[in-house]
């Protein structure tokens, strides 16, 4: 490590003039005095071309690592837009640096409400959990429980992300469990059968909420699944939750 002035280098208890330094190395001189070029600081101000490189990592199987680190640069309406499009391959690896990252850009609510007629899937999803990060008031969350409520009905890393953020953001609205334990009766994947529970879980348990007749046939129905959903229900059973008989 050496610090530098207008004078050239000083590190170790040595010092190299700046008159003994080659042009190049002067030109580098010049830039560390306005930057220091250590590896954080370089993340935490990158270069165009380290932007780039990480931004490009994206589309790939480091994508969670590039995100790691593009989540703790400068904030930047296109960095969580490329975040959030980053969930075409993966949803849920991704998502705890994107509601990171978009709690930090002052722009995030409207540049994400802006994206969603062209988001599917696991990107959907991301901007979904992002929204969830940033929104601000009463208003904002009725706008973002719509979009969750539509999300509802597909089968995707969208609708496993909606019936997780439901049971977050949701008490109190009325029907809304209902319409959430609904993605029960269809046939969906574990991680998103798993959400929905999840879901229910938070709506009813902090006020201890009883379930509906309905709701509780279906939490005993998952209960005899063997998988995480199936556990989860059983638990929410095992404190006292009325059953359907």
């Amino acid at each position: 490590m050496w610090s530098v002035d207008e004078h050239g280098l000083y590190g170790d208890d040595k010092h190299l003039p700046l008159d003994d330094l080659t042009a190049d190395e002067q030109e580098r001189h010049a830039e560390a005095r306005e930057r220091c070029m250590c590896g954080m600081c370089q993340l935490l101000r990158p270069d165009p071309a380290v932007a780039a490189s990480l931004l490009d990592a994206l589309d790939h199987d480091s994508a969670a690592s590039a995100a790691w680190y593009l989540a703790r640069t400068r904030a930047s309406p296109a960095i969580l837009t490329a975040l959030v499009r980053a969930g075409d391959n993966m949803m849920r690896p991704l998502v705890e640096d994107v509601e990171r990252y978009a709690s930090r850009v002052p722009d995030a609510w409207p540049t994400l409400i802006g994206l969603l007629p062209d988001l599917r899937g696991g990107a959907l999803g991301l901007a979904f959990y992002a929204l969830a990060a940033t929104s601000r008031d009463d208003a904002d969350r009725a706008v973002l429980l719509r979009h969750l409520r539509t999300a509802l009905a597909g089968s995707d890393p969208a609708t496993e992300a909606a019936a997780e953020l439901v049971g977050r953001i949701g008490r109190g609205v009325p029907e809304l469990p209902e319409k959430l334990a609904e993605v029960l009766d269809r046939e969906v994947s574990d991680e998103v059968r798993h959400s929905v529970v999840l879901g229910l879980v938070n709506l009813h348990l902090p006020g201890r909420r009883t379930p509906s007749p309905a709701i509780a046939a279906r939490l005993e129905r998952e209960a005899t699944r063997d998988t995480e959903a199936g556990r989860l229900a059983k638990w929410m059973l095992s404190l006292g939750v009325p059953t359907a008989g």
